[in-house]
């Protein structure tokens, strides 16, 4: 009996086991450096936390923005446009000044990436 998806079913369950591993495990593999936040910055640990809180609120949010440009420039390019401006952001997070740089860095980019590859 041949296979029904031509053989590649195996190739799309690695590609999306890899994307949880690479992508969608980023923001709980941040907390790794959550105690460093606290000592680098000397911030308080309820403000550090918002950068991890914020991640995931902002992935949640930003359904509505990234379905309006989904619809207009299709899957490919936003998935694209979003891991470039991520990957920009988070290298540009290694020199940040305050968490309150660092929320933005991370936080905004990052959870907008996340919903646009996850979700649409």
């Amino acid at each position: 009996m041949a296979e029904a998806e031509g053989g590649w079913g195996w190739m799309v369950v690695f590609s999306c086991f890899m994307f949880h591993v690479l992508c969608a495990s980023e923001f709980f593999s941040l907390s790794v450096y959550y105690p460093s936040w606290v000592e680098d910055f000397n911030a308080s640990r309820g403000l550090t936390s918002w950068v991890i809180g914020m991640a995931f609120s902002v992935t949640f949010a930003s359904g509505p923005f990234l379905s309006s440009l989904v619809s207009r420039f299709g899957h490919r390019r936003v998935v694209i446009a979003g891991s470039i401006i991520c990957s920009a952001a988070f290298f540009a997070s290694c020199f940040a000044p305050s968490v309150y740089v660092l929320i933005a860095l991370i936080s905004l980019p990052g959870g907008q990436l996340l919903d646009s590859c996850v979700f649409h």
